[in-house]
């Protein structure tokens, strides 16, 4: 009996028809084995023509859900392929249509020759792929790998392809199934990401090597200046500066630093460089006075007093220790003595001597010195500077001197606009070596086109 709400199918019913029919007539006409023989022979032709009937109906549904999956299949942005899971070779049964719009094919060239696929892969991934495409399919295991397939253009595509085998009802293998995915935007993505952060890497390592190179190169710069102001005493309350340049481009570093606007030099010109010294203060338009004498003999000191004497506004005095020119030694201590006695600051060039001629700046009351460690040997175009620390010593120097000659006068303005920017400050020597040589341009020559000092 059929279940409540269900309704009995026409094979039912027919097959049910023919039975009573067919019993009907036996009992009617007394031939049972004729008229039974023929209802059974009715019964399973007519069970015959519903079975074809019903194959007939499966196999148009079938094909129906088959053009529906196939027309999906075929819009999606990947390949898919079929195969069997038991395949000898490396091709495929079927291949979408797809392979043309990724890879340029025809499904007709992908199928032409068994080993179409492995020709295509690209040449460092080709043993690979094979290698675990063979043991999915000895194994039956599903697989996921990615690889480069050779487009018609030339051009590799990048493919993620995910392979799976399809079991029967009883588990045994019934077909492969998978899919090949272009992922070759996202394979150039990770490729410039990988670039970038090697990149920061490198650049980071090359920071960290900057900073080991400072730190060694500051480190080096101490030891050097520590054993420069030990040539010239080791006074602490001095600091010797390094400058690249030549010997006069030092000399216009340490005239232009050391003498404040508003100042008076009085220049010592035995010589040469000591003429030098004159030119160099009227390029930085210094107010220099210049004592010239004999460039044969040392400088008297009794002359640097009397110029002294006579001109009391002179803050500052330089001179040259000893005369490159000539070779003449100046007495430059004695000179330094006389100018500290006198209230005035004392500059001296010891570009020949220092090193070789045993110079003490607090000795020899020397508040700024310029040099060339060529005796120990120094760089050709480079220079050092020493001078004290003392914030305000040349602003002083030149504010008592301008109260001794003009009573009347406050002094000098301490603003870093009225002193030029070239006097110490904050007890950190303010050089400007080279806002100095281009504005005097002293240095680029000597003498009338000669060679410029060492």
């Amino acid at each position: 009996m059929s279940p409540r709400g269900t309704r009995p199918s026409p094979y039912t019913v027919l097959h049910v028809a023919i039975a009573v029919v067919g019993v009907a007539v036996a009992f009617a006409t007394g031939r049972y084995a004729l008229v039974l023989g023929l209802t059974v022979a009715a019964g399973l032709l007519s069970h015959l023509s519903g079975v074809a009937h019903i194959h007939r109906r499966d196999a148009s549904r079938r094909r129906e859900a088959e053009t529906r999956y196939r027309k999906l299949v075929e819009q999606l942005p990947l390949i898919t392929y079929v195969d069997s899971p038991y395949s000898g070779d490396e091709s495929v049964d079927f291949v979408s249509p797809q392979i043309e719009t990724l890879l340029g094919y025809t499904q007709a060239e992908w199928h032409s020759r068994p080993d179409f696929f492995v020709e295509q892969l690209h040449p460092d991934d080709r043993e690979r792929v094979r290698t675990l495409q063979a043991a999915a399919r000895e194994t039956g295991e599903a697989l996921d790998i990615e690889y480069r397939l050779r487009a018609r253009d030339g051009s590799y595509v990048w493919l993620w392809d995910s392979y799976t085998v399809v079991r029967d009802a009883s588990g045994a293998p019934w077909y492969s199934q998978g899919f090949a995915l272009d992922i070759t935007a996202r394979k150039h993505a990770e490729d410039d990401r990988e670039e970038l952060l090697t990149q920061a890497q490198l650049q980071n390592e090359r920071l960290l090597e900057l900073d080991r190179v400072k730190d060694e190169f500051i480190a080096l710069v101490s030891r050097v200046r520590e054993r420069l102001l030990a040539l010239a005493g080791g006074a602490p309350e001095y600091e010797a500066v390094l400058l690249q340049g030549s010997g006069t481009y030092a000399v216009e570093a340490m005239i232009g630093t050391f003498v404040p606007a508003g100042s008076r030099l009085l220049v010592v010109d035995n010589g040469a460089y000591g003429a030098r010294m004159g030119e160099i203060a009227g390029a930085l338009r210094i107010d220099a006075r210049v004592l010239s004498v004999s460039p044969c003999a040392p400088v008297d000191p009794a002359a640097v007093a009397q110029a002294l004497a006579d001109d009391r506004q002179i803050t500052h005095v330089a001179a040259v220790h000893c005369e490159t020119t000539t070779g003449v030694l100046n007495p430059i201590g004695r000179i330094g003595e006389i100018a500290h006695a006198a209230g005035r600051a004392m500059l001296a060039d010891a570009m020949s001597a220092f090193g070789a001629v045993s110079i003490d700046v607090v000795r020899d009351h020397l508040d700024a010195v310029e040099g060339k460690d060529a005796h120990d040997h120094g760089h050709p175009q480079a220079a050092q500077s020493l001078g004290q620390k003392a914030a305000r010593q040349s602003g002083e120097i030149v504010e008592a001197h301008r109260r001794q000659a003009e009573p009347e006068n406050t002094g000098c303005p301490e603003d870093d606009e009225q002193h030029d920017g070239r006097h110490l400050d904050e007890g950190q020597p303010i050089f400007r070596p080279a806002e100095i040589a281009d504005r005097s341009g002293i240095h680029k020559n000597h003498d009338g086109g000669k060679a410029q000092r060492p």
